[in-house]
């Protein structure tokens, strides 16, 4: 599956090939006619008893789509429904946010989100149980932003910790404990895109980062990952041996004189 933003008042869509791509098909999702439909920001493929089930976090506009949608494969057809409904949340409360990031547990039986709340527009992060009476909870607020104008950008699950980017800052929580923490603050304006847990991974608007394990769910230093390696490998040859069509690729600094 493949999802798509258009900015400034466009609306993106959901597609998905069966064909390794040589065709793809539009899964409408609020819009009735093929087109502009949702903006998608995220999808998670798994299987739910025997059926491929994707669960797509979409960016909320009035009359164009909330929160997450749970798609189903039946047969030839893609089943859409809205997943946050009242009577999918602990609360029984209907979820309207903007959803940036879709997470599933290692173990694949959890799903977690992460975005920003439609009415007062401060963070939020929810998770889901995927077995029969799974609800849509909201993770507690204790420890985390509430400010208007923050962002819940990416969602992901340790070996017994949750970690969710707000903004610059990379917040977690053990699970089972009542508080989130603070556990790395990068610059300010620094916007994390993803993370990713093995250890944890930061993927920013100024590269990948490692947050090596010591000990704590967070490290207090980070690393950037493929510094060292780009350093080793700054010239790569292709094929090699050479011949005459080969091609020579060169990593080079920001400012820097190649000599041929």
């Amino acid at each position: 599956m493949a999802g798509y933003v258009l900015q400034n008042g466009g609306h993106g869509g959901l597609f998905v090939t069966e064909d390794a791509g040589s065709t793809w098909d539009q899964i409408l999702i609020d819009a009735t006619t093929v087109g502009q439909d949702v903006n998608i920001n995220d999808i998670e493929l798994t299987m739910e008893n025997g059926s491929i089930v994707a669960y797509v976090g979409v960016e909320y506009e009035t009359g164009f789509g909330k929160s997450v949608y749970r798609i189903e494969q039946s047969g030839g057809t893609w089943n859409v429904a809205e997943d946050m409904l009242a009577a999918n949340t602990s609360n029984g409360s209907q979820i309207v946010v903007s959803i940036n990031d879709v997470e599933l547990s290692v173990t694949r039986d959890t799903v977690f989100a992460t975005g920003t709340d439609a009415g007062t527009n401060h963070p939020v992060a929810y998770y889901k149980p995927l077995d029969a009476s799974g609800l849509w909870t909201p993770f507690t607020t204790s420890g985390f932003p509430n400010d208007p104008g923050k962002r819940g950008y990416a969602i992901t699950i340790g070996y017994d910790t949750v970690y969710c980017a707000v903004d610059h800052e990379i917040y977690y929580i053990p699970l089972g404990e009542s508080s989130w923490k603070v556990g790395y603050s990068y610059p300010v304006g620094t916007q994390i895109n993803f993370l990713y847990f093995d250890d944890l991974l930061a993927g920013t608007g100024t590269g990948l980062y490692e947050h090596p394990s010591d000990g704590t769910p967070v490290s207090t230093s980070v690393k950037p990952l493929l510094q060292e390696e780009e350093e080793k490998n700054w010239m790569k040859i292709n094929p090699n041996p050479m011949i005459t069509s080969a091609q020579i690729q060169f990593t080079l600094p920001e400012r820097g004189n190649c000599l041929l």
